[in-house]
């Protein structure tokens, strides 16, 4: 009920009263009866808008714990299997003048963001900086794992200095983004 058609009601209740007079109670079922259907269709109307807010609320909760997890899950993998050290090492090379070109490969299975690939639809149930960072997050990764992975050109060709800086540079960024989502509130 919007309030026009409460202050309606109101007028009703209140042209009945006057009606009836103050020692009247013959009538008072039927003031009650209209009070009490006002009331019931206004929790009627309430309760569909309470019931969606909360579904929405509890989907956006599951998303948000679900990319979180995912994302805790490649920072592990990425400590436990050196991926970052492995990087940082052919850059010292590099830098160092023993090597002009290093190819370095890392296999990666498409499969490694199966959560975020799954949740892209629904990405925009979450806090907007949130997504932002998550989507952030997987882009730049993904953009190492198409340069390292079978394949890549640094895989197959192998890079340079200044490829192995970049990518040193933009692995950092992940790991940056990540420990922030690590830390981020539900």
């Amino acid at each position: 009920m919007n309030t026009e058609q409460l202050l309606e009601a109101a007028q009703t209740i209140r042209t009945i009263q006057l009606m009836l007079g103050e020692s009247s109670n013959e009538w008072l079922p039927l003031i009650a009866a209209i009070g009490g259907a006002f009331v019931g269709g206004t929790f009627a109307s309430i309760t569909p808008v309470i019931s969606g807010w909360a579904q929405r609320r509890n989907e956006r909760r599951t998303i948000t714990s679900a990319l979180l997890s995912e994302i805790d899950s490649i920072l592990y993998i990425l400590e436990k299997r050196g991926y970052v050290e492995a990087v940082e090492a052919a850059t010292k090379e590099l830098e160092e003048g023993k090597e002009d070109i290093i190819k370095l490969t890392v296999s990666v299975s498409s499969k490694y963001s199966k959560v975020f690939d799954s949740c892209t639809d629904k990405i925009g149930v979450i806090d907007k900086g949130l997504a932002t960072e998550i989507i952030k997050f997987h882009h730049l990764l993904e953009s190492v794992i198409i340069d390292l992975n079978d394949g890549g050109f640094v895989a197959e060709d192998g890079g340079d200095v200044s490829v192995f800086r970049e990518l040193r540079s933009i692995l950092a960024d992940v790991i940056k983004i990540g420990n922030r989502l690590r830390e981020a509130k539900l």
